[in-house]
């Protein structure tokens, strides 16, 4: 059994990631009209913007924040397991179930990036109190008043990245539609020793490895047009990019996006959902790509 999609949208902070996510979550609820979208988040800052659907019932929200025991916890949410009771940090974790399936259509986490940097926090913390065996001591420890406090080493890096890539590859296995987010890092390749922007988890020797886990992998940036000398300069638009492309900013560096689709495909009809896509105050036009995507895959199935 598999996920039904997966999708991972990256990017700086205030490029449309949430604004992505609520569109899509639009989409699963529009095809499944009795069911909902689980959120499990660690970054919960930019919520507000999805207020509307969790009035509309069709979203739930869990800040993972508040609970012990971050690597477990990462765990159980990739698994799909649910708090009994979302508003009490540390609330018993449910395990998914076939009733579960019946009513959840989506699972959405946002973000890997911060999930990544939360198995940080706890291993710095393990190393502060020696919790941690086996390995080379944390670089620095020192004390603040009671509190023992630890910088990160390599392998606690090494760690969180693990982690992190094994919950997402968990998550496909749920029978549900997936959506992921991340934050953007510029990093440079180890085997070919050129830089690239790819999805952050915690330091950069993972990210070429994430966009190939998943179906779509979208770039979002805001664009601004170029403009003729003396006119006024033009208001950055939101864009969602799907393959590998180059922005002004960084003309010479590549930014990684990618959309798996049959070989059945043709070149015509694959640029027809690649290139970049204006979705500035137009959540429809998400919702239009994810159709499109969609309808090419099941069209190109029975060629």
């Amino acid at each position: 059994m598999g996920c039904k999609s997966s999708t991972l949208a990256y990017g700086v902070t205030g490029v449309g990631k949430t604004y992505l996510l609520a569109a899509w979550i639009e989409r699963v609820i529009r095809d499944n009209p009795n069911k909902k979208v689980r959120l499990y988040t660690a970054e919960p800052q930019g919520l507000a913007t999805l207020d509307y659907l969790v009035d509309r019932g069709v979203l739930d929200i869990w800040n993972v924040n508040g609970w012990p025991h971050f690597q477990q916890v990462l765990q159980f949410a990739s698994e799909g397991y649910w708090p009994k009771d979302t508003n009490v940090a540390g609330s018993v974790l449910i395990a998914p179930s076939a009733d579960t399936w019946s009513k959840v259509a989506g699972i959405a986490h946002e973000s890997a990036t911060a999930y990544a940097y939360n198995v940080i926090e706890e291993l710095t913390e393990l190393g502060a109190n020696n919790q941690i065996t086996g390995s080379e001591a944390a670089p620095a420890r020192f004390k603040s008043g009671d509190l023992k406090l630890a910088n990160a080493n390599q392998t606690m890096y090494g760690i969180s990245q693990r982690r992190t890539i094994k919950a997402i590859n968990i998550s496909h296995t749920l029978p549900v539609h997936i959506l992921w987010t991340a934050r953007e890092m510029k990093f440079r390749d180890s085997e070919t020793n050129d830089f690239a922007y790819g999805p952050e988890l915690a330091g950069r020797a993972a990210t070429k490895r994430v966009p190939p886990l998943f179906g779509n992998t979208i770039h979002l940036a805001r664009v601004t047009s170029k403009t003729v000398s003396g006119q006024q300069p033009a208001q950055p638009k939101r864009t969602m990019f799907f393959d590998e492309h180059y922005l002004p900013d960084d003309p010479t560096t590549p930014f990684l996006s990618q959309v798996r689709l049959p070989v059945r495909v043709t070149a015509a009809e694959r640029q027809l959902v690649t290139k970049p896509l204006d979705i500035t105050d137009d959540p429809d036009a998400i919702i239009k790509w994810f159709d499109d995507v969609a309808a090419l895959r099941a069209a190109a199935i029975k060629r």
